[in-house]
């Protein structure tokens, strides 16, 4: 593939600078104590235990589907063992996007993922199935069914019932409606339009029919 970011040497170091800037920033562990402490402390919990709202807690509840359980089970032994073992899986998922397209596409998933591992590290799995979405169509539709509690709202005779986790995704201030957490929703959202498209428009065929429907009538005429 001649557009392969492993064409020349600087390239594959460049990639390399990458993820040795992310491995810096994980041993420099630069983050926030409230947010270790819900999510790896709070991560030998079952899912939906967590109900009360306390005062000095801002998450009270971690509202994904089991299969986001299940894919961050590194976190149960704490933050080394999960930074750890998604910076691998990272490095190798680098590797193959780097061999397989473009480099303007592949600075992209550095950009994405750089934002996702260190600083929204809970949306960082949900992130990967959106970028294999581009290979596979039914990851992008895993991605939304990870990220919300749709496989299922499980919960452990505790009153975080399905109905009222998503009462609690949908209270002012709180999850969906926090515009705290919007920036990270709009980056997961781009990322998924992204690969959408991109999954559309294997071998131009969509871009192609496109711009047929959007030619003028003279222009098709004089084809």
């Amino acid at each position: 593939m001649s557009s392969s970011l492993f064409t020349t040497r600087k390239y594959l170091f460049l990639l390399v600078g990458v993820q040795l800037a992310k491995l810096l920033a994980i041993l420099l562990h630069d983050s926030n104590p409230v947010f270790e402490a819900w999510f790896y402390g709070l991560a030998n919990l079952q899912p939906y235990a967590i109900w009360d709202v306390v005062q000095n807690r801002p998450f009270d509840r971690t509202p994904y589907s089991l299969l986001w359980y299940l894919l961050n089970s590194p976190r149960v032994y704490g933050y080394w063992a999960w930074n750890g073992t998604m910076l691998m899986a990272d490095s190798l998922l680098l590797v193959f996007l780097a061999r397989r397209y473009s480099g303007f596409y592949v600075y992209s998933y550095v950009y994405y993922s750089f934002y996702f591992l260190l600083a929204s590290p809970q949306d960082y799995v949900i992130y990967v199935m959106i970028v294999l979405g581009r290979l596979r169509w039914p990851f992008l539709g895993l991605a939304i069914a990870t990220k919300l509690p749709l496989l299922p709202p499980y919960w452990w005779g505790f009153q975080s019932t399905p109905l009222a986790t998503w009462r609690f995704m949908f209270q002012p201030g709180q999850s969906l409606l926090s515009p705290d957490n919007w920036i990270r929703y709009g980056l997961l959202g781009s990322s998924w339009i992204l690969s959408l498209l991109l999954r559309l428009n294997q071998n131009g065929r969509v871009w192609n029919r496109l711009s047929l429907i959007l030619k003028r009538p003279e222009d098709l005429m004089l084809r």
